[in-house]
C-alpha cells in the first residue's frame, strides 16, 4: 500500500466521516437526571483531575524527600480515611481563577471526563464487529447498470498480521419502480446478468481483488392495476466473495463497491414509464406496492452483509 501524505491523510479524512465524537447526553449515565447540578459535576470532575492520576510515572527516579511524602501521604490515609473528603483551598492546588473550596464528595458521578465511547455517524451503520475489523452498511443499496456503488466499508482495528483473508457474503436483490399507463394487466421480465465486486483503498481498486460471478437472474413484474405507480424489492440470491486477501494495518479503510449489468428482457400487454431498475445490494425484506415481483430464487435470506477472517 502507498504510505505517502496524501494517501495517510486520506485514510484519515475516510475514518474521520466514519466516526464522530461522543454525545454530551448519555441516557442512564446522565447525572443531572438525578437531580445532580453542573456545579457538583464540575467540582467531581475538578478534584479528580488534581489528583493527577495519569500523569504518575513509574519509571522516574524519586529523591528521598519524595519517598517520605509518599509514605506519610500512606499513613496518613490509614490513619484518616476520610481526610480526601476534607475541603481545600483551590489556591492550594495552583487553580487560577477566584479562591474556591475543592471538596471531593463520591456520591457525586464522575462524568464527562473521559470516554471510550466509539461512536458512528448516520451516514454509515455499524453491523458487525470483531477485534480485526469493524463493518459499517447500509441496507438496500441501489446499484442501477453502468453505474459503481460503495455497499459498505471496513476499517481494520487490531489486525493479527500483515496480511488477513475474508470471506464476504451479500444479499441481492431485483428492484424496479416505474409508473403505468395503457392496459390493464402488465407482465415484464428484467434481468441481472452480472455483477461486479471490487475493494478499494483510497479511491483506487486493490490489486489483488478478483470479479465475482453471479448466476443471471431473471424477474418477472406483475400487475393487475391501471394507471398506477408501482415499486418492489424481491431476494434473488447472494454474492459470495471467497478467500479475498488484504493488507491489514491498524487504520486502514477500505470500500467494497459493486456495479451491475442489468437489462429489460420484454414488455407485455402495456408499457412502464419512468423505470428505474437495478439491483439491490444488501436487501434486507421483500417489499410490493401495487404489484408482485417473482423469481426462482432460495426462500431464505440473512438480511445483511456478513464478513468474516478466515
Amino acid at each position: 500500500m502507498s504510505s505517502n501524505i496524501c494517501a495517510i491523510l486520506e485514510q484519515r479524512r475516510q475514518l474521520a466521516q466514519l466516526r464522530k465524537p461522543p454525545n454530551r447526553y448519555e441516557g442512564i449515565k446522565n447525572p443531572y437526571l438525578s437531580g445532580v447540578t453542573q456545579y457538583q459535576v464540575d467540582m467531581r470532575r475538578k478534584v479528580e483531575i488534581l489528583q493527577y492520576k495519569k500523569n504518575v510515572s513509574t519509571t522516574n527516579l524519586i529523591t528521598a524527600r519524595g519517598r517520605y511524602k509518599n509514605v506519610f501521604n500512606s499513613v496518613a490515609n490509614d490513619i484518616c480515611p476520610e481526610d480526601l473528603a476534607l475541603p481545600t483551598l483551590s489556591s492550594s492546588s495552583d487553580v487560577p481563577g477566584p479562591i474556591t473550596n475543592l471538596q471531593y464528595d463520591a456520591s457525586i458521578p464522575l462524568y464527562n471526563i473521559a470516554s471510550t465511547d466509539d461512536n458512528y455517524a448516520n451516514l454509515n451503520q455499524k453491523t458487525d464487529t470483531n477485534p480485526i475489523f469493524t463493518l459499517y452498511a447500509e441496507n438496500n443499496v441501489l446499484v442501477q447498470n453502468g453505474t459503481s456503488v460503495t455497499i459498505a466499508s471496513i476499517t481494520i482495528d487490531q489486525p493479527t498480521e500483515s496480511t488477513t483473508t475474508f470471506n464476504i457474503n451479500i444479499p441481492i436483490g431485483i428492484y424496479i419502480s416505474a409508473d403505468i399507463s395503457g392496459n390493464n394487466v402488465y407482465n415484464s421480465e428484467y434481468r441481472i446478468s452480472s455483477l461486479t465486486f471490487g475493494v478499494y483503498y483510497n479511491g483506487s481498486k486493490v490489486p489483488t481483488t478478483q470479479t465475482q460471478s453471479f448466476t443471471t437472474i431473471n424477474a418477472r413484474v406483475l400487475t393487475t392495476l391501471n394507471r398506477a405507480t408501482i415499486s418492489g424489492v424481491k431476494y434473488v440470491g447472494n454474492l459470495q466473495i471467497s478467500n479475498l486477501t488484504l493488507p491489514t494495518q491498524a487504520g486502514y479503510v477500505y470500500e467494497f463497491r459493486m456495479s451491475a449489468t442489468t437489462d429489460v428482457i420484454n414488455n407485455v400487454s402495456g408499457t412502464f414509464t419512468r423505470i428505474v431498475f437495478g439491483a439491490f445490494a444488501n436487501v434486507s425484506t421483500d417489499q410490493f406496492v401495487n404489484c408482485t415481483i417473482t423469481a426462482t430464487v432460495p426462500t431464505t435470506n440473512s438480511g445483511a452483509i456478513q464478513i468474516n477472517t478466515v
